[in-house]
Parts: C-alpha cells; sequence; structure tokens
C-alpha cells in the first residue's frame, strides 16, 4: 500500500525527468523494533532541487509506533530528485 509521494524540498519531480533516481526493495521474514525508529531523508547544500519519496510496505505499518515482531516484511522505496540552478543576484 502506497503511502503516496512525499516533497523533500522546494518543487515536486517526476522520476522521469529527475537527475538522480534511487529505488531499493527490502525484504525480511522476521523485523524486530526495540523501539520506534528515527527516519528522516534530508538534501543540504547548493544549488536547490526539486524532489519527490515514495514508499510501498508488506506486513508493516506507515509509521512503527512501538516495539513488536513483523513477519514477510518488504519494502519497495524511491527516491528522485533533480537540481534546480539558483536565480542569478542582481
Amino acid at each position: 500500500m502506497p503511502t503516496g509521494p512525499t516533497v523533500l524540498g522546494g518543487p515536486t519531480v517526476a522520476p522521469e525527468t529527475a537527475d538522480i533516481v534511487l529505488a531499493a526493495e527490502v525484504t525480511a521474514r522476521e523485523l524486530r523494533f526495540h523501539e520506534p525508529p528515527d527516519v528522516a531523508v534530508r538534501f543540504t547544500g547548493r544549488p536547490g532541487q526539486a524532489s519527490v519519496s515514495d514508499s510501498a510496505r508488506r506486513n508493516l505499518p506507515d509509521r512503527v509506533t512501538e516495539a513488536g515482531d513483523h513477519r514477510d516484511v518488504r519494502v519497495d522505496y524511491l527516491l528522485a530528485a533533480r537540481l534546480v540552478a539558483e536565480e542569478p543576484e542582481k
């Protein structure tokens, strides 16, 4: 179940027009959390960027809020970014 795209900074970008695309698939027979994970994606530096991320999960909630065991887990993740030139100073 996709969580829907998340715009990470600036305008959004379609993966087909991105300069950088990262796609990952992670699977596990069993996954145990002792505490909720602290997850973040950040872009820093210049020039600016247009970016978007999306994920789909199987047998794992969109947000892990408490410790617990999860079985037959799969996470598909996509991150796409395009560099955006800065406006020249006048």
